[in-house]
This record gives C-alpha cells, sequence and structure tokens, in this order.
C-alpha cells in the first residue's frame, strides 16, 4: 500500500476551515452572552425601579450617591428685617432682597396683598423661594412706609442747598467736612419740648427709621433736641458719603435720664479707618478739656463728660458695643 500523499496547500485549506468554524462559534457565544447580560440587566432596572417607586430602596440606602438636592435656598433681607418706602414710591418687592441657591434654580414669589402704599403704616410682606427640587423657605419683611413728603430725595435735596450755602464742598478732607456740619448743626437752637417728629417719644423703638423725617423737619424749624442734632448730622454725613453709625445711650440710662443719641463718623479710609465719636448737640456740661465741643472725640475724651449738675449720676455716654463696632482712634486730631 502506497502512503498518501498531503500537500502543503491541503493542510493550510483544512487549517482554514478548522478556524472559520472555530469564529462562527465564538461569535454565537459571545451573542448569547450579550443577550444574556441585557435581559440580566433589564430585569434588575425593573426591581430597582419598583423597589424606588415603593420606598423599600433608595440609593442613599443602597450606599450610592444620588446627588439629591436638600438644601433649601437663603433669603436675606435689609438689616433688621425692616425696609423704609414713602407713599408715592415705585416699589419693587423683590429689589428688598438677594436669594441664593445650591443650584442656582428657584422661584420667588412675594404676597404683599396686605400692604396699601397709599396708607402710611406698617406693613408685612412675606416672600417665598421654591428651587427645582422642590425646597422651599420664606422670609417676612416689615415694610414701613411713611408721609412722601419726607423722603430720602427730599432730604438730599435740602443737604445739598444747605452745604452749598454754607461752602461745604466734596473736595474738603472728610475732617475740614465734618467740623464744619458739626458747626452749622451744633448752632441749631435747643428745643427743650423735644424732637419734630409728631405723635412720637424720643425713646421710640424706630428711632433708626425715622431720622429722615425728623432730619428734614428740623432743617425747616431750625431747631430741635439731641435726635435732631443726631439726624441732621446724619443726613450730611450721608450726602457726603462719610461712613457713620447711629449710638443710642443704654436703656439704664435712658430711664433715669431721657434718652440721648449721636454719631461715630470715619474720617480715615477703608483700608486705614479713623473712627471717632461725634456728638453735636449743644451740651451743657463739660469735657475735661474744658470744652463743650463733641466733634470727633476719642474714647478717652468721650468718658471724659462731667454733666452741669455736679450731683447727677448721669453716665452720658454709657452704651453697649455691639458685635463689629469699630475700633476708636486714640489720636487727637489737630
Amino acid at each position: 500500500m502506497g502512503v498518501p500523499i498531503v500537500s502543503y496547500r491541503s493542510d493550510m485549506e483544512a487549517f482554514a476551515r478548522e478556524a472559520r468554524k472555530r469564529k462562527k462559534f465564538m461569535s454565537l457565544v459571545l451573542k448569547i452572552t450579550v443577550i444574556a447580560l441585557a435581559a440580566a440587566v433589564l430585569a434588575a432596572g425593573i426591581g430597582i425601579g419598583v423597589l424606588l417607586a415603593t420606598g423599600e430602596l433608595s440609593f442613599a440606602s443602597a450606599g450610592a450617591d444620588s446627588g439629591e438636592d436638600t438644601k433649601k435656598p437663603v433669603i436675606r433681607g435689609p438689616e433688621g428685617n425692616t425696609q423704609v418706602v414713602y407713599t408715592g414710591d415705585a416699589v419693587s418687592y423683590k429689589s428688598f432682597v438677594q436669594v441664593s441657591d445650591n443650584s442656582g434654580n428657584y422661584e420667588l414669589t412675594v404676597d404683599n396683598s396686605q400692604v396699601n402704599l397709599n396708607v402710611v403704616g406698617t406693613y408685612t410682606v412675606t416672600y417665598t423661594a421654591t428651587d427645582g427640587a422642590g425646597n422651599q423657605s420664606t422670609y417676612t419683611l416689615t415694610l414701613v412706609v411713611k408721609n412722601g413728603e419726607y423722603s430720602d430725595a427730599k432730604l438730599m435735596a435740602l443737604v445739598e442747598a444747605k452745604a452749598t450755602a454754607l461752602g461745604i464742598t466734596k473736595s474738603m478732607s472728610k475732617v475740614e467736612q465734618v467740623r464744619k456740619i458739626y458747626s452749622f448743626v451744633n448752632g441749631i437752637t435747643w428745643q427743650a419740648t423735644g424732637s419734630n417728629t409728631p405723635s412720637q417719644q424720643i425713646s421710640r423703638e424706630n428711632w433708626e427709621l425715622d431720622w429722615v423725617e425728623e432730619a428734614i423737619r428740623t432743617l425747616d424749624k431750625k431747631k430741635g433736641d439731641c435726635y435732631s442734632y443726631y439726624s441732621v448730622s446724619r443726613a450730611f454725613f450721608e450726602y457726603f458719603e462719610i461712613e457713620n453709625l447711629s449710638i443710642k445711650r443704654a436703656s439704664d440710662q435712658d430711664t433715669k435720664h431721657g434718652t440721648h443719641f449721636w454719631n461715630v463718623v470715619n474720617v480715615g479710609t477703608e483700608s486705614d479707618p479713623q473712627w471717632y465719636y461725634y456728638d453735636a448737640t449743644r451740651l451743657k456740661g463739660t469735657f475735661a478739656d474744658g470744652t463743650h465741643n463733641g466733634c470727633l472725640m476719642t474714647e478717652s475724651k468721650m468718658n471724659s463728660y462731667t454733666p452741669s449738675d455736679s450731683g447727677s449720676d448721669l453716665v452720658m455716654y454709657r452704651f453697649e458695643k455691639w458685635n463689629g463696632f469699630p475700633t476708636i482712634s486714640t489720636k487727637e486730631l489737630d
């Protein structure tokens, strides 16, 4: 029997046929695997969806970070949550508050249904902020409607005219401006009957809201009390953009001696502040330097005040410094 002869070509063709068979088999296995995995994923997705819908499973409980937004928007209003407007004003309620939210997507609604801008009084405005995730927060603003006759715009116009007449210019240094303001305000006639804002007591709770009206009335009448001196001085400071704060004497002294108001001003810069106490009231007592001059006082000078009545227990300038109260300069000004 002869030995069959197989050529190299025959071997290669056989090998190719086997390779094609294996390729088809592996392709079939891959398709089956993909179909099986897809079916498993679909089934798992349906199951998770059912659990989420029934509340039996959450991403958090499953250990995953869902990124769910649970933070409420934050609504911020003016200092003291109080805003003053005047009859006749065109009011934009949303301008009185600021809203922030981590998503940047929110809706702000305003309920001002109780406000009558034509009637002087105190009203409540309610703000509601809702973000895209449904988180909601509310904020209540006290809106004080005052007589339009006593508006900020009118006051600034009066101050501008008076400053021009007095020769107080914006090119002057702050120290020069404050001293000239003091000279004018201190010259206003003392009025023992009280301040000029009607139907109000000097110890009123709204003293920081009534100063505009008081300043206008005082500039017209040219007389007043400590609240009048404080208010007119503040009006000039605001006009000349001199940073200032308002001070009311401590209540324990109010009970014994009545209320007193004065100012504190910054005659320096924002980066190099120089704060001093300022009281334009026509004082009867004296300071350690023997004067009645309360313009640009250091802490030491202010606390050296001695009442005209030697037997008085009055502590003229007692008050509580609040958080953030500025450091008063110790440098005496020439």
